[in-house]
């Protein structure tokens, strides 16, 4: 840029040359230097953003010596006698602000500052990286919203954040690889327990990926119905039924047929008849209050035991032909994400083994008491006991919960406060995960954060052509909750073709999957669709959409104006032919 000039407020740009800047000399006899001539060979040198005068002469060449990069606060980046006139930006200090400061605003860096390094001296914490649109900023590493087989293992079945991290979520038959907890490998049932690891009916057990068959002895064969259970030949595998003289007790069943091997397992009996008493093993079961419903006792290991009804009304022992299996005691390892949204209704996964051994799962989540700074002082809000919330068995390694709508003081008028929660879970009959403490179950220290989801700014979309199947972007970054956001359209769910940090790319309903009826806040525009987006409790507009008509709709619309053109079409020569007969007919009188 040596034909660019900047002049300062005591200079004159020169008309005759556009290069120079002229010295006003009135009432200046200060300055040392000669006035006129050419301004950055007298006093500065001026150069361009991000550059200041290097060593030696102003000019090389007749091109402006603008060698060095420029940290001024302000630019361009006026330079003077080795000192930056107009100071030092953030992350700079030195007469000629080329020395990193990370005293002051930590250098503008996010996370962390390195004074040695001389580009891009920011850097990120652990499980934390530096997007490619600011390299002084840090995003936590999200794996899961990536690509399978590249940011998280193929073999990961179904992926679950962590802080920073990843883990997964291995289906049936399948077990988390302890050495790197970030891949499912498969279990090979045959080496366990009869009875426990694989059925006690299966002969010899044969390991298959996923899952495990058998080979029978001779006069058997394998039960086609679950390939894993030997049964003799001419017996189907149609569960034993028996009915009593009287004709009431059909269709005995008991459900669940299995539980933690610390019992209170509630197990009921079907069927059309009321048992006089359940039998698992040896072990007589006591009734509830309903007569139907029994309680398992605490067994010491797990094991298979058969189940017997005693029915009415001969008190006929009934064996149903099943067994009811006592798996091991269930162990929670982890909860993720590791926030909670002061609105509610997000999902929290619970990370551990045996999970599927519990029957009527609750989340159980305590606030502590808080203590606000106010202008009265300071003001305690109690403790508050949210109600249970329910918990999913996913998988035997994965609990999916709801988490309720928190009660917190106001930071508007409180400012900000710490809060502390106490998680636990309920499981019937199962009181040792009613509070969960680190030292007895293994639960990650890091701290939970309480987040408000904040609104989603309002988008515009072009008309939309189903046709061309081509997925819309949402500008959105709901941080931990990007993975269970949903973009409804008129009311019906969208399928989401990819998840993103700060965006999320969906495929909208065919219009006329559309409900109709459905009531729209476009009020601007009556033929367009509401976007709503929706985690948990925490439902939000995003815009409207139109679409653009179908083919089908087109050649309708089309065919329906050609019919009436042609209908008026021969209404008017109807209407001519008509008239031209009266007159005619008028003539001839």
């Amino acid at each position: 840029t040596g034909n660019e000039c900047y002049c300062g407020d005591t200079y004159d740009r020169n008309a005759k040359r556009d290069d120079r800047c002229l010295k006003r000399c009135e009432n200046n006899s200060s300055v040392s230097e000669t006035c006129g001539g050419d301004w950055r060979l007298q006093m500065y040198s001026v150069c361009p953003t991000g550059k200041y005068k290097g060593a030696g002469d102003a000019l090389i060449g007749n091109e402006t010596n603008c060698e060095n990069e420029c940290h001024c606060k302000a630019l361009p980046c006026f330079y003077l006698n080795g000192t930056c006139t107009d100071g030092c930006a953030i992350g700079w200090k030195g007469d000629a602000c080329n020395e990193r400061d990370c005293k002051v605003a930590n250098g503008g860096c996010q996370q962390q500052c390195t004074e040695k390094e001389s580009e891009k001296w920011c850097s990120c914490d652990m499980k934390f990286r530096i997007p490619p649109d600011d390299w002084r900023k840090c995003v936590e590493i999200v794996k899961c919203v990536g690509v399978r087989g590249a940011d998280y293992h193929e073999d990961c079945h179904t992926c679950v954040n962590t802080n920073g991290s990843y883990t997964c979520v291995c289906r049936n038959g399948y077990e988390l690889d302890p050495s790197t907890k970030q891949k499912c490998i498969d279990i090979d049932e045959c080496e366990g327990t009869r009875g426990v690891d694989y059925d006690q009916d299966c002969h010899r057990c044969v390991n298959t990926i996923g899952s495990y068959t058998c080979t029978c002895d001779e006069d058997y064969r394998l039960n086609p119905g679950t390939n894993t259970q030997c049964m003799p030949i001419g017996k189907t595998d149609t569960p034993e039924r028996e009915t009593s003289p009287s004709g009431v007790c059909v269709g005995v069943d008991v459900k669940p047929k299995q539980g933690p091997i610390a019992g209170g397992t509630k197990v009921t009996v079907v069927g059309q008849c009321v048992p006089l008493g359940l039998i698992l093993g040896q072990v007589r079961l006591r009734s509830s209050l309903d007569s139907r419903v029994f309680e398992t006792p605490e067994v010491d290991v797990p094991q298979s035991v058969p189940i017997y009804v005693i029915l009415p009304p001969e008190s006929k022992l009934h064996t149903l032909g099943s067994e009811f299996l006592y798996k091991a005691n269930p162990v929670i390892e982890d909860l993720t994400p590791k926030a909670l949204s002061s609105q509610g209704g997000t999902t929290m996964t619970v990370i551990g083994s045996n999970l599927d051994t519990v029957a009527n799962s609750r989340l159980n989540i305590t606030q502590l008491s808080i203590t606000v700074n106010s202008t009265d002082g300071t003001k305690t809000f109690d403790q508050v006991d949210y109600p249970l919330t329910p918990c999913i068995v996913q998988t035997r390694s994965l609990l999916a919960c709801k988490t309720p709508a928190l009660k917190l003081p106001s930071t508007e008028e409180f400012g900000n406060f710490s809060a502390e929660f106490v998680f636990g879970f309920e499981f019937d009959g199962y009181d040792e995960y009613s509070e969960l403490r680190e030292e007895r179950h293994n639960i990650s220290a890091a701290e939970f954060t309480v987040i408000k989801l904040p609104d989603v700014h309002e988008h515009h979309w072009p008309p939309y052509d189903s046709s061309a199947n081509e997925p819309l972007t949402l500008q959105i970054s709901w941080g931990d909750f990007q993975g269970e956001t949903d973009v409804i359209v008129g009311g019906v769910k969208s399928d989401i073709a990819k998840r993103y940090t700060s965006s999320i790319s969906f495929l909208p309903p065919e219009e006329h999957h559309i409900k109709k009826n459905q009531k729209s806040d476009c009020h601007a525009s009556p033929d367009a669709h509401t976007v709503h987006v929706q985690a948990g409790n925490v439902k939000g507009i995003a815009g409207c959409l139109k679409y653009v008509p179908s083919k089908s709709t087109t050649v309708i619309i089309i065919g329906v104006t050609a019919a009436v053109f042609c209908l008026l079409l021969v209404l008017i020569v109807a209407c001519v032919v008509h008239k031209k007969k009266v007159l005619k007919r008028n003539r001839t009188k």
